[in-house]
C-alpha cells in the first residue's frame, strides 16, 4: 500500500546582528531551542577563524542544530589579477584559505557557505551592505563589468564564480542529482534584495535565495526562485527577512512573517530562515535569566512546534508546473534608479550599461499579469511604488526563465510565454517555435520574433499569427488593451496567487491587508 510521500522543510534563523556568538550566548542558545529552529545562519564578523568553526562544529554536534556561515561582515580582498590570474577582471570577494574549508568540512552538520547580497553587490559595490559605499566607492564584486556590454559582464561574471568554486569549494558537495544513498550534499547561497541574476547564479554553482518580506514583491520573487530551480536543479532556500520599509523594527508585522513561513513553505522551499533572531529583540529579548518570546518569536514558535508537524507536504519545488512563463536574458535590471550611496542604477554595477526600454519591458509584463496591481514604476519597494508594502499579489503560475530555457520539458504544463528583454538563444527559440504548433501562445516584441513573423507588429498595436494550433502575437506594447483582453483567460483570478505542484494547486488569498495570507490546497485542474 502506497503512503503519500511528504517533503518536510528545515526551518532555522539568521543571527546578524548579534553580541555574542552562539556558542557564547547560553540565552541564544536556549532561544533557538524555544524558537524550534535546526539550523543557523552565521554571520563571521571579521576574518574567517577556524577556531569559531570548531566552537560552531562542537554547539552543533551538542544540539542537532546545523549551521552555515555567511561571509556578508567578513573581509572580502581583491582576487588576483595579474596575468597570470585564471580570473578575469576580478572584483573583491570572500575566498576562504584551504584549512577553513576543510575545519567546515570536517563537521557533518555544516550545510555550505552564503555569499549574501551577492546581485545586490554585483550591481551596487561590496561596501553597500555595511555603509561604507559612500568613503570607498563603488567596489566590484565577482567581476568589474566597467566597459563591457552586457554579454560579456553576464560571461564574465559566470566565469568568475566558475572559478571561485573551482579553486575554493571543489571539496564541497554540490551535486545537484546526487544518489539517494549519498551524503546530504552542500550549498553555495546568494541572497537576493532584488529580482535579478538568479540564474546566472544558479548557472554557475550556486543556490539563488530569495528574501520574502523585505522590500520583497512576492510573486516575481517566487517565479525567479522557482525558474532557477526547475531549469538549473538548483535546492530552494527561502529568507525571511524581518528588514523592510518601515523605519520601524521589525520592519513587517507578526502577520506577514506568518505569511512569509506559509509562503515559503507551500512554494516547496526546501530550506527557510527568519532574519534575525536577537537584533533589537526581534524574536526575543532576555528578561533577567528568562528568555521572553516577541509578537515575531511567538509567530516562529508556533510556526516550527505546532503547524510543521501538523502539515505534511505532499510535494517539492522540482513538481511545480507553471502555467505562464517569462523568459530574459539575465540583464540585471528590476526598474533602478541612481540613489546616492547603494544604488548605481546602472546594469551590472558598469557605468556604461544603463537600463533601456528592453531592459525594462518585463516590468510591464508583471503589471499585466498582476491585474494591474504590481505598479509599473519597478519590481521591488525600491523602485519607489508608491504604495504601502504588502506581502500578496495575484499571480497564476507564473515562472521566469532565462535566455538558454531550450529543455521542453521545462514548457510542459505552459500556456502562455512571454519574450521579453535583450536575447534568446537560437536553440530556446526553436523550442518554442515547435511548441506553439502544438498550441502554446507566445508573446513577443518584434526583435525576438522569428525571422518569418518578426516584421509584424513593428507598432503599439498587437499583430496576431497563427500557427497550426498555436500563435504568435508580436507587440511592442504588451499593456495594449487588445492584448490584455485576449490574455485574460490565462491570467487567473485577480484575488489569488496559485501555483501547481504535480496534482496539487496551492491558492494563496488574503482577507485583509492586515492578516496573514490564507492557503488553499485543492485538486489542480488538467
Amino acid at each position: 500500500m502506497s503512503s503519500t510521500p511528504n517533503y518536510p522543510m528545515s526551518f532555522g534563523v539568521d543571527d546578524a546582528g548579534k553580541k555574542l556568538h552562539v556558542y557564547q550566548d547560553p540565552h541564544l542558545r536556549a532561544a533557538i531551542e524555544r524558537l524550534g529552529f535546526s539550523f543557523l545562519m552565521h554571520h563571521i564578523y571579521g576574518p574567517a577563524r577556524i577556531d569559531d568553526v570548531r566552537q560552531l562544529s562542537n554547539w552543533a554536534k551538542d544540539t542537532g542544530c546545523a549551521f552555515i556561515p555567511n561571509q556578508e561582515n567578513t573581509d572580502r580582498p581583491q582576487a588576483p589579477a595579474d596575468a597570470s590570474s585564471p580570473y578575469r577582471k576580478p572584483g573583491c570577494f570572500f575566498q576562504p584559505t584551504a584549512e577553513y574549508v576543510d575545519a567546515c568540512l570536517a563537521s557533518p552538520d555544516f550545510l555550505g557557505f552564503c555569499y549574501d547580497e551577492a546581485e545586490h553587490w554585483t550591481c551596487n559595490g561590496v561596501w553597500v551592505t555595511d555603509g561604507k559605499s559612500r568613503e570607498r566607492g563603488q567596489v566590484p564584486h565577482f567581476y568589474n563589468a566597467q566597459g563591457d556590454d552586457l554579454f560579456t559582464a553576464y560571461e564574465g561574471n559566470l566565469h568568475n564564480i566558475n572559478t571561485l568554486l573551482h579553486n575554493h569549494f571543489a571539496k564541497l558537495r554540490l551535486d545537484r542529482a546526487p544518489a539517494s544513498d549519498s551524503p546530504r550534499p552542500h550549498v553555495i547561497t546568494t541572497e537576493h534584495v532584488f529580482p535579478t541574476l538568479y540564474h546566472l547564479f544558479a548557472r554557475a554553482g550556486l543556490t539563488p535565495t530569495p528574501k520574502y518580506m523585505k522590500e520583497t514583491i512576492t510573486p516575481v520573487a517566487a517565479a525567479m526562485t522557482l525558474g532557477a530551480v526547475k531549469q538549473y536543479g538548483c535546492p530552494y532556500w527561502a529568507c525571511l527577512d524581518l528588514w523592510g520599509v518601515s523605519p520601524n523594527w521589525p520592519g513587517h508585522t507578526p502577520q506577514e512573517l506568518i505569511s512569509a513561513m506559509l509562503f515559503a513553505y507551500w512554494t516547496g522551499a526546501d530550506h527557510a530562515y527568519v532574519e534575525n533572531i536577537n537584533f533589537r529583540d526581534s524574536l526575543y529579548r532576555v528578561q533577567g535569566d528568562a528568555i521572553e518570546l516577541s509578537p515575531w518569536g511567538q509567530a516562529a514558535a508556533w510556526f516550527a512546534h505546532e503547524y510543521l508537524p501538523a502539515h505534511p507536504r505532499p510535494f517539492c519545488a522540482a513538481d511545480y508546473q507553471p502555467h505562464i512563463a517569462i523568459v530574459r536574458f539575465p540583464d540585471s535590471d528590476w526598474g533602478q534608479v541612481p540613489r546616492a550611496g547603494y544604488i548605481t542604477g546602472s546594469l551590472y554595477g558598469a557605468s556604461n550599461l544603463m537600463p533601456d526600454e528592453q531592459t525594462r519591458a518585463w516590468i510591464k509584463i508583471w503589471h499585466v499579469l498582476s491585474h494591474g496591481q504590481i505598479p509599473p514604476a519597478g519590481l521591488t519597494w525600491h523602485a519607489d511604488l508608491q504604495i504601502p508594502f504588502r506581502f500578496f499579489f495575484p499571480s497564476n503560475g507564473v515562472i521566469v526563465y532565462d535566455h538558454l530555457a531550450a529543455d521542453p520539458d521545462l514548457f510542459h504544463s505552459v500556456k502562455l510565454v512571454f519574450l521579453t528583454g535583450k536575447f534568446i538563444s537560437q536553440p530556446c527559440l526553436a523550442t518554442l517555435e515547435r511548441l506553439v504548433e502544438r498550441g502554446l501562445t507566445v508573446v513577443t516584441p518584434p526583435h525576438l520574433a522569428p525571422p518569418q513573423i518578426a516584421s509584424a507588429g513593428s507598432s503599439t498595436s498587437p499583430a496576431v499569427h497563427t500557427h497550426q494550433q498555436g500563435a504568435w502575437i508580436v507587440t511592442s506594447d504588451v499593456t495594449h488593451p487588445d492584448l490584455r483582453a485576449r490574455l485574460a483567460p490565462f491570467l487567473g483570478r485577480p484575488d489569488e496567487m496559485t501555483f501547481r505542484f504535480g496534482d496539487t494547486q496551492i491558492a494563496f488569498s488574503q482577507p485583509s491587508p492586515s492578516a496573514p495570507i490564507h492557503v488553499a490546497s485543492r485538486p489542480a485542474c488538467a
